[in-house]
């Protein structure tokens, strides 16, 4: 079966199996990209044999320079993104820059990035957000999605949930008289965090899941676009997690969510449902896998620094380290 919905300036369809998925893709001359731990599952379907040109992510990387010195586009005037956040941003990039049109179908709904127009690359070895291009067309195939049983299946749910912190940030700014309020987009994001908030334990016993997941993110990723940058959804909870995600090799929704908390303690706007809801999607499990230790969490959080022209919590307090290893602690033992 195949829904098609058209709204919020992308195409949204969604589809039971991967076999439809060649449907959308008649006619047309497109580079996929995809995430290499797919290749197997997808390599002998007529959506990667019917591609002009194929590139696996484990050949690419997030490096604005290196992505710009590729030569793989003779005759391609279209962008197929397929896997995690990682393929969604470098898709979107090279579409943007290429002037493609763009397809992104998510294989695992890890973060926001197939919903929003930025791109997160590095430059150099520093992590930067760039503008990008929204994606013409949204594809949901529930034969990637419920693939994956792991945690990070749903970890983008913190692209939801730092809505909490990022609206604090705005709300410093604006007594600073360093930003403006929208109403729209600000009451908006409000409305959804706490909406997801209320629902969030219905959703997860819910046979609709994924389709539900998907929504939010979808919302929190568009609100971003509507306001013209991320401030209504991303503060200084994401500076924290560019900067550990530099430090060590971690899934977006563990340094968001670390991120999430740490902001909340600084800022002194702790809300017991966001641990809740963190716990509830078992979002920091797996610290101790990804090498997670408390002497690079405090570390990373000692080297943030303030995003130029987004006033935040950053800006107004200047964090010691006898206070950065209390914060840390103290979050870390939530999860023992």
């Amino acid at each position: 079966m195949i829904t098609q919905i058209v709204n919020l300036n992308s195409k949204i369809i969604t589809t039971e199996q991967i076999a439809d998925l060649s449907a959308f893709l008649k006619n047309v001359n497109y580079l996929l990209v995809f995430t290499w731990q797919e290749e197997g599952f997808i390599k002998n379907t007529q959506m990667f044999l019917n591609a002009k040109q194929t590139i696996a992510s484990n050949n690419l990387t997030i490096e604005i320079n290196t992505l710009d010195k590729l030569e793989i586009f003779e005759g391609i005037d279209y962008i197929v993104g397929l896997g995690s956040g990682k393929v969604m941003d470098i898709s979107k990039y090279l579409a943007y820059k290429h002037n493609f049109k763009l397809t992104l179908i998510p294989s695992i709904l890890s973060t926001n990035a197939f919903a929003t127009d930025k791109a997160c690359l590095l430059e150099g070895h520093k992590k930067i957000t760039l503008d990008c291009k929204q994606a013409e067309t949204l594809i949901f195939c529930n034969e990637f999605l419920s693939r994956k049983n792991s945690s990070l299946q749903t970890s983008g749910v913190c692209d939801v949930l730092s809505i909490h912190t990022a609206l604090k940030d705005w709300s410093l700014a604006i007594e600073k008289n360093k930003d403006i309020l929208n109403p729209f987009t600000y009451q908006f994001s409000y409305q959804l965090l706490n909406s997801f908030l209320s629902s969030y334990k219905d959703l997860l016993s819910s046979k609709k899941f994924h389709s539900n997941i998907i929504w939010y993110l979808i919302m929190s990723g568009y609100i971003t676009n509507i306001h013209g940058s991320g401030r209504p959804e991303s503060g200084s909870e994401h500076i924290f997690s560019k900067v550990l995600e530099s430090a060590v090799a971690v899934p977006h929704g563990v340094s968001v969510a670390l991120g999430i908390l740490i902001i909340s303690k600084l800022q002194e706007n702790e809300d017991k449902r966001i641990l809740e809801a963190i716990k509830a999607f078992d979002l920091l499990k797996d610290m101790k896998k990804y090498n997670i230790t408390s002497e690079i969490i405090v570390e990373s959080l000692l080297n943030c620094q303030p995003r130029k022209g987004r006033y935040g919590i950053f800006d107004k307090v200047k964090i010691e380290r006898e206070t950065a290893v209390s914060i840390v602690t103290s979050i870390l033992k939530e999860f023992q």
